[in-house]
């Protein structure tokens, strides 16, 4: 976003206004113009922070290991991290995962070079079978796992939550009750 230099509009009175002609041109107020000149803006500036955070966990890796998977024109675990991130952002459905390719911002943010349409995302799901899916929960476990360690005292990991549009109103009770949940998680010994 640019703000445009100040503009100062000067008007001189007319004589019959002031009674007198006037020496000095009156001033208007300045008035400033906004425009939007960046096209690398997005509603999604939150997905770099996470993609950081499940590139330390490893969690790309650990989805390109998974046995079974389809082989098709983009790398298996792409597949899979578009879905994840679509679930972090409230994108559950499949079209609107494939929308966020869409987003120039959005790829650069998670190093997703580009993410499958709907119909492809279907064609990758559709032969998924029981092993795989298998693998798949034990590396949720182990996930959960890392994040619950990193998240205990000695761990270091805080939970910060912020609110920005496009969050559906009827998310934000959900959100607030996860939080309260979760705040005393460790201190409670449940961690």
């Amino acid at each position: 976003m640019a703000i445009i230099a100040p503009q100062t509009h000067l008007v001189k009175p007319s004589a019959k206004a002031t009674g007198k002609p006037s020496k000095q041109p009156a001033a208007k107020p300045l008035s400033y113009r906004i425009e939007a000149t960046e096209p690398s803006l997005t509603g999604f500036g939150g997905a770099g922070l996470l993609a950081q955070f499940l590139q330390r966990l490893g969690l790309p890796q650990s989805l390109a290991a998974l046995p079974n998977l389809p082989r098709t024109r983009y790398p298996a675990a792409r597949f899979l991290l578009g879905l994840l991130y679509g679930l972090v952002l409230d994108r559950s459905r499949r079209a609107h995962v494939a929308e966020l390719g869409d987003d120039a911002v959005f790829p650069q943010l998670t190093g997703l070079a580009a993410l499958p349409s709907q119909s492809a995302f279907s064609r990758f799901l559709a032969p998924l079978r029981t092993p795989t899916a298998q693998a798949l929960l034990a590396t949720n476990r182990a996930l959960v796992a890392k994040v619950r360690k990193l998240g205990s005292p000695a761990g270091g990991l805080g939970l910060l939550v912020g609110m920005y549009p496009p969050t559906p109103p009827e998310n934000v009770d959900p959100l607030c009750d996860a939080m309260e949940e979760f705040r005393t998680y460790w201190w409670e010994g449940r961690g």
